[in-house]
């Protein structure tokens, strides 16, 4: 189903400041467990008792929603997993649509009818927004799927799939695969990438790039592109993957943030030590980082 958009205002962050750090702002008390933090384009998202949060000019407010929302996935459009299994998003399909670059118009088209053909089978895992380019999404009756130009193509699993990120999967054994589309062909494979060791992963979606956290808190990269990544990062226990960084958050609540531009790496490795405090939860999109402190405390980083 779709969720209907209805923006209701919420607690209002008591404070928005602005610094050489980043911006801080203060989470509602009335929130009694905030369980993830994403991001509808630049703006931060929040996941809490169930309820979706969009922090926007100043203030929160609460998506409409006609049931417990379990996951959201960051993207340029609200998106969401209910507790029954069901995708939902507050975006409708553009009046302009043929004046939309063929990309971004083939993109809406493939969600779309995606939400058409799952409407009434029960959604497990999700590599992502459904609005990035090919989702893929494991059913409970086991059915893995690729959706490319409204199509939904099977996949056969590798083994029992425990996560999905990007065109990345993780199965129980520890083992992560590349999800491979040969559009010649329309047919969907996978590639093993690691044989076994790996406890989590987090794909970029706009790029062949995975982070993957090993069994001794060490983080291992699969990339399209040569450099050095997270190499330093120890005792991580969840891992973000974005376009040119990684960022994770280790076992005593510290930030850790790697880029293959080192400039950028060095300026936000200052920046996260200048803010301290331990933090508790991570989230990004695009160029932006959001971290929540154990003070109930979020702060944007831009970089």
């Amino acid at each position: 189903g779709i969720l209907s958009v209805l923006l209701t205002g919420c607690a209002a962050a008591e404070t928005e400041q602005e610094g050489s750090v980043g911006i801080a702002v203060e989470l509602p008390e009335e929130w009694t467990s905030v369980e993830q933090l994403a991001f509808v384009g630049e703006n931060p998202c929040v996941l809490a008792d169930g309820t979706a949060y969009l922090y926007a000019d100043g203030a929160w407010k609460a998506y409409a929603e006609e049931e417990r929302l379990t996951r959201l996935y960051s993207g340029d459009e609200f998106c969401a997993l209910t507790e029954s299994g069901n995708l939902v998003t507050d975006a409708e399909f553009p009046e302009d649509y043929a004046e939309y670059p063929l990309t971004s118009a083939g993109v809406y088209d493939n969600a779309f009818r995606m939400l058409d053909e799952l409407q009434d089978r029960e959604v497990i895992l999700v590599n992502g927004n459904i609005f990035n380019e090919n989702p893929v999404c494991l059913l409970s009756d086991g059915s893995l799927l690729f959706f490319h130009a409204g199509k939904s193509l099977p996949i056969t699993p590798p083994g029992t799939v425990t996560a999905l990120s990007g065109h990345f999967l993780l199965t129980d054994a520890g083992e992560v695969y590349r999800i491979q589309f040969n559009e010649e062909t329309e047919k969907v494979s996978v590639i093993a990438v690691a044989d076994g060791g790996i406890t989590a992963v987090s794909a970029c979606a706009t790029a062949s790039r995975c982070a993957g956290i090993c069994e001794d808190g060490t983080v291992e990269i699969w990339s399209d592109i040569d450099g050095e990544l997270a190499a330093d990062f120890r005792n991580a226990e969840n891992v973000q993957m974005g376009f040119q960084y990684c960022v994770a958050l280790d076992q005593d609540g510290q930030v850790l943030f790697s880029s293959y531009n080192k400039e950028q790496e060095t300026d936000m490795r200052q920046r996260l030590a200048k803010q301290g405090g331990r933090a508790v939860m991570i989230g990004c999109n695009y160029q932006r980082l959001a971290v929540l402190y154990e003070n109930r405390r979020m702060v944007l980083f831009d970089f």
